[in-house]
């Protein structure tokens, strides 16, 4: 390692080598290989540290006093309200149109409640809305940020209220029959 020729080849080449011998299980016998052990261990840094970092770095927002009062004006409010009442009702409805036409299936234990709350996560995703926003604000600095602002706080109320839902929906299934209430 370390040495490079002249065409480049021997530091990719040696990378290669090292992930083969990491992805590779290390005995005839062995099940998993490293890495398929070291996995558990780090999927709750990266799912709830590391990739929202880096999916907020990527929208490159700078954060400006003015944002804030941006949610209650027209276009702020108009995105959070369209991003989480929009994809809610779209997601609900085609799936139930979906189902009735036997263009698919329920899942198997899940119920129509299950189906909403998967509605309201719909609403997180962000990165094509601040590139729709980006092209469509033509270098207009206030309102870009504005949209990006209430585009980010319209996807951290979908996984919010879609979060809550789901658990709510949970803790209705546990119970017995008798004793669920509606929703």
């Amino acid at each position: 390692m370390g040495t490079e020729t002249a065409d480049g080849w021997a530091i990719p080449m040696t990378t290669d080598i090292a992930f083969a011998l990491v992805i590779i299980p290390t005995t005839k016998d062995a099940t998993e290989s490293f890495l398929e052990k070291l996995e558990p261990y780090h999927l709750n840094p990266f799912s709830f540290a590391i990739m929202p970092i880096f999916a907020l770095a990527n929208t490159n927002i700078t954060f400006e006093p003015q944002m804030l009062s941006g949610l209650t004006s027209a276009l702020g409010s108009g995105i959070i309200a369209g991003r989480v009442t929009g994809k809610t009702v779209g997601v609900s409805l085609f799936s139930c149109i979906a189902v009735k036409l036997s263009v698919a299936t329920m899942p198997k234990h899940a119920t129509w409640r299950h189906i909403l709350g998967v509605g309201m996560l719909g609403g997180i995703g962000f990165t094509m809305l601040i590139f729709i926003a980006l092209l469509s604000s033509a270098g207009q600095g206030p309102i870009l940020s504005e949209a990006k602002f209430s585009i980010l706080t319209a996807s951290v109320i979908s996984g919010l209220v879609g979060y809550f839902w789901l658990r709510k929906v949970k803790s209705q299934l546990d119970k017995p029959e008798s004793e669920r209430s509606t929703l």
